[in-house]
C-alpha cells in the first residue's frame, strides 16, 4: 500500500512507524499539487494532506487507486 504525503515534510519517520511494514510512504515536499508527479498521484492508495497542498477535481481524477484522503491537523481556525 502506498501512502502519499505531498506537503512539505522531509522525514516521515513517525508516519512510517505508525503504518509499519507493508506500507510505502512517499513524501514529495512540495507546496502545490501540480508539483507532484502524475505517477505519484496514480500510485497512491491513500493521501495525507497537511496545509500547503490543495487538491481539486483534476487532482482527484489522477488518483486511480486512492481509497482515502485525510486532512491532517488539529486546533481551531
Amino acid at each position: 500500500m502506498v501512502i502519499l504525503i505531498p506537503d512539505r515534510i522531509t522525514s516521515p519517520d513517525v508516519e512510517r512507524s505508525v503504518f509499519g511494514i507493508g506500507y510505502d510512504v512517499i513524501c514529495c515536499d512540495v507546496k502545490n499539487a501540480w508539483e507532484v508527479t502524475d505517477e505519484n498521484w496514480k500510485r497512491a492508495d491513500a493521501v495525507l494532506l497537511w496545509q500547503d497542498v490543495k487538491i481539486n477535481h483534476e487532482t482527484i481524477r489522477k488518483m486511480k487507486k486512492c481509497q482515502i484522503i485525510v486532512r491532517v491537523g488539529a486546533g481551531t481556525d
